[in-house]
């Protein structure tokens, strides 16, 4: 009969090997193996591993985007992929991106291990998600104007926000309306140019603009 046991230092055999178990990464150990038989003398030995490898973990915060609006993006999402945590394990998140202006900037985060999860059980990967925040379009639509000729030129230096809106109290400080037009016919009026209140920051808007028509009429009279 074939008598096989198990040790961990050497000294102590055992031949039921279910008591000796690992838990952690840190539990990990090389078994010593032993087996004999009355019919030979002496041993065979050999070794086994018993291993507990780290468990993979990747964490990703959240990717939003959204068109400019005067408040901050942010989103406190944070997804567990991968293998992900035991059972009962896991994690608390601390997500601090935030992206007001236009442009785009990491979904920044941190995480804390709850007490009963131990850090040498995982292989943690983070990555951080992209806040991304767009100008906010807007066109600016010349005046238009017509009458019968007279003999003086005709202008029109208004203009109207046709699309989209500033958001707040942001918004134009002026517009420059070029355009002009004495004999009968048809012209455009044109908008050449604008300035924006100081607390309107240009890169946060797509402004396009419209030209208007000016248009002198035959004089029936």
């Amino acid at each position: 009969e074939l008598l096989v046991e198990y040790s961990v230092d050497g000294e102590t055999w055992v031949t039921d090997p279910a008591g000796i178990t690992a838990l952690n990464v840190s539990d990990s150990k090389t078994l010593q193996v032993r087996a004999s038989g009355s019919n030979y003398a002496g041993y065979l030995t050999g070794t086994q591993k018993v291993t507990i490898n780290r468990r993979p973990v990747t964490l990703t915060s959240a990717t939003a985007e959204k068109v400019y609006d005067g408040t901050p993006l942010t989103d406190g999402t944070v997804t567990v992929s991968e293998m992900g945590f035991a059972q009962g394990e896991g994690a608390d998140y601390s997500v601090t991106g935030s992206q007001l202006h236009k442009g785009f900037s990491a979904n920044a985060f941190t995480y804390t291990l709850h007490e009963n999860t131990l850090e040498e059980n995982y292989l943690i990967k983070t990555v951080p998600g992209t806040l991304t925040v767009t100008a906010r379009p807007l066109t600016i639509t010349a005046g238009s104007a017509s009458k019968q000729y007279d003999g003086t030129p005709l202008t029109k230096n208004d203009y109207e926000i046709s699309n989209g809106a500033f958001v707040g109290e942001e918004g134009l400080a002026s517009v420059t309306v070029v355009g002009s037009q004495t004999l009968v016919g048809e012209s455009d009026n044109t908008i050449t140019g604008h300035t924006l209140k100081e607390n309107t920051l240009a890169q946060n808007y797509s402004i396009e603009y419209v030209d208007g028509k000016l248009t002198v009429t035959r004089n029936e009279k």
